[in-house]
């Protein structure tokens, strides 16, 4: 399936690969949500999509551009509101919280939204083996913040 590709990029060394494999991301996501515009994981992934594009620095955006003959786009903007997106269509689902929280501390938002998201998400149930791992990297991350253990 084209949407794992997201999880191999970053095992993935060669520049013109990694950069290949992003654009083949992003479009197979697009895709899924033209589909089908209410999958939250479909969301979820443009939403992290986004969230890595927005973390480029300039030099990273022209080399993709100049290796691909195409512009890459994305800002925290944008992997919010996908986020959102996700969240609105699903609402108990764990790992959304995680990276609204990412989000929302990528653009310096206030302590207590990114506290918000963080509680929200730990009072969610572990659906999966993956959604485990997130809430280590939820409980993780409320401790690097020194936010109060409100909930756990």
């Amino acid at each position: 399936m084209r949407a794992a590709l997201g999880w191999q990029l970053d095992t993935m060394r060669n520049p013109k690969d990694r950069a290949s494999a992003a654009r083949t991301f992003h479009q197979t996501a697009l895709h899924c949500i033209w589909l089908d515009p209410t999958d939250p994981l479909a969301h979820s992934l443009l939403g992290r999509y986004y969230y890595r594009v927005a973390g480029l620095s300039w030099l990273e955006r022209t080399i993709s551009r100049n290796l691909l003959g195409h512009k890459v786009e994305g800002s925290y903007e944008d992997s919010e509101r996908e986020f959102m997106e996700a969240h609105a269509l699903k609402d108990d689902w764990l790992p959304t919280g995680l990276w609204l929280a990412r989000v929302l501390l990528a653009q310096r938002r206030p302590i207590e939204e990114v506290k918000r998201w963080i509680d929200h998400s730990l009072r969610l149930e572990v659906e999966e083996p993956s959604t485990e791992i997130e809430r280590e990297e939820l409980l993780e991350l409320r401790a690097k913040l020194k936010l109060d253990e409100g909930c756990q």
